[in-house]
């Protein structure tokens, strides 16, 4: 456990955080910053600015301000651990220690001139692990600005593998992807930037050989009570564009407004499931839809809203969908545009 209060913390460069620069394979946890302002260039958190460990029920009251990598709680957050043990032979998957963020609480304004900035990280990266938890039970209120992947919890939320994610179980290969999720999370206040901006995650993105074995999922999440703005694509009440599933989780009482792909859940995902939006949603040019400006699986999902409007691929609950939409719908004044509306 430990505290800093009642005082500024000042870096004219890399790694500056409010109770530790960089923090090696360590756990944070009982621990809070308050009454104070972070400055930093890059890698800039409310706590640390960079982390390889966990951050676990510790919170930050104050504002956080760098050029990029800038987090509530920490700049950039990554693990690097094999998921398996590697003798040249038959091998189990390995225990993973856990990394990540969970019971934890940002209060402020986060503030970055360039690109992965997040209300709770600017940007989280896992390499070879088992399914994780990145985020859980965790909440931020405030306000966050940046330039491109911009979240109200995490600016850009990624992973890849380097190994194909197989071991051999009675003989039989046995498929085991990566699994990274936000869940039971929530974040209020305003979210602005340009490209990939929204109320949850800026963006969250497969990387590696191999890509299809690779998931993101966004579960209990909400925000709220405030606008999520990008001046240019990709702008979502939940995620900007996000690989994988979005379920049980709302956007409420705040515009989400870009240019084009746009939508009240996500401007891009590839799945929506349980989920409500209770808010316009506007493109200034196309692919914009109260759900979705894009996504190729909607159920179970709803809108309630003044309108929908843009120019070109409009619609009540996605723009533009690859497969279904079904037990969904939309109550609202309008929805506008010019073609394919």
């Amino acid at each position: 456990s430990s505290y800093h209060t009642d005082g500024n913390v000042v870096g004219k460069g890399n790694y500056v955080g409010g109770l530790v620069g960089f923090d090696s394979l360590n756990t944070i946890k009982n621990s809070f910053y308050e009454k104070g302002d972070i400055v930093g260039f890059s890698y800039v958190g409310g706590l640390t600015g960079f982390a390889l460990g966990l951050i676990d029920s510790s919170f930050v009251e104050g504002n956080i301000r760098g050029f990029d990598f800038v987090g509530g709680l920490v700049g950039k957050m990554k693990n690097f651990r094999d998921e398996y043990t590697e003798h040249g032979s038959s091998v189990a998957p390995s225990i993973a220690l856990l990394n990540g963020v969970s019971h934890s609480h940002v209060n402020g304004v986060i503030q970055g001139n360039g690109d992965y900035i997040g209300g709770l990280i600017g940007s989280v990266v896992f390499v070879n692990r088992a399914s994780e938890k990145i985020i859980s039970n965790s909440t931020f209120e405030g306000v966050v600005e940046g330039k491109n992947f911009v979240g109200g919890i995490v600016g850009i939320d990624s992973a890849y593998k380097d190994s194909k994610p197989t071991y051999i179980s009675n003989y039989q290969e046995v498929q085991n992807p990566l699994i990274v999720t936000i869940a039971n999370s929530t974040s209020k206040g305003s979210v602005q930037g340009v490209n990939f901006v929204g109320g949850i995650v800026g963006k969250s993105i497969p990387a590696g050989y191999y890509l299809d074995y690779v998931k993101f999922q966004i579960y209990r999440c909400l925000h709220s009570d405030g606008n999520v703005t990008g001046d240019s694509n990709s702008v979502g009440g939940i995620a900007g564009n996000s690989i994988g599933s979005i379920s049980y989780s709302s956007h409420s009482n705040g515009l989400v407004e870009g240019v084009s792909e746009v939508g009240g859940i996500a401007g891009y995902t590839d799945s929506i499931i349980e989920s409500y939006v209770y808010s316009s949603v506007a493109a200034k040019d196309s692919i914009v839809g109260g759900l979705a400006g894009r996504a190729s699986f909607v159920k179970n999902s709803h809108v309630i809203a003044s309108y929908v409007r843009g120019n070109n691929i409009v619609g009540g609950l996605v723009g533009s969908v690859g497969s279904s939409v079904t037990n969904s719908y939309f109550v609202g004044d309008s929805v506008t545009g010019i073609y394919q509306v």
